[in-house]
């Protein structure tokens, strides 16, 4: 049997779907490690009541969640567009550790030429981690570009009418909003 990566006393099968068959013990990690297991999937290190470490997968969406991305991809984008306001969708992905914010403005900066500024618009991030999303607080946050005083009536319109509840925003346009998933 192969020995453990992280723990040269310990072996393992290679047959674990968990990050353990690809070498890593649970208990050799800090809880709350996240790695992708041998199936693909990730998982994490957690505590158990008797203190033993294992390996636990992490949940991916629930169907509630994949319907509420489906609405903000498809119903969001074309009820924005009726009142001129462009809603851009970017996978971010993670670099050294970092989601890079400036990387979404050029992106939207790319795709509307030299006076985007002048636009009104939207960006949801979803976050990235290799195919997974990466949910900030269980949501995802929506940043905004000259949304201004009838316009930010109608956008609030049109979000509460769609997320009622799962929708957060203060109304400054210093803030981004919060559409929970």
């Amino acid at each position: 049997m192969p020995i453990c990566k992280n723990d040269l006393s310990k072996v393992y099968k290679g047959t674990e779907p968990s990050p353990k068959g690809k070498g890593y013990c649970a208990h050799a990690e800090k809880v709350n490690t996240r790695r992708i297991g041998k199936d693909g999937n990730y998982w994490i290190v957690k505590q158990t009541k008797c203190g033993r470490k294992r390996w636990i997968k992490e949940p991916s969406f629930n169907n509630e969640q994949k319907k509420t991305l489906e609405i903000i991809k498809k119903d969001l984008k074309k009820e924005l567009k009726k009142i001129g306001v462009k809603l851009f969708i970017i996978k971010n992905k993670l670099v050294n550790g970092y989601y890079i914010q400036d990387y979404l403005w050029n992106i939207v900066a790319d795709k509307l030429g030299k006076n985007y500024l002048d636009e009104k618009f939207m960006i949801v991030e979803l976050k990235m981690d290799g195919k997974n999303i990466v949910l900030n607080n269980g949501g995802v946050n929506i940043q905004h570009n000259n949304i201004t005083y009838n316009t930010k009536k109608e956008v609030i319109q049109i979000i509460r009418k769609m997320f009622g509840k799962k929708y957060k925003w203060n109304g400054k346009n210093t803030q981004t909003m919060y559409i929970k998933l």
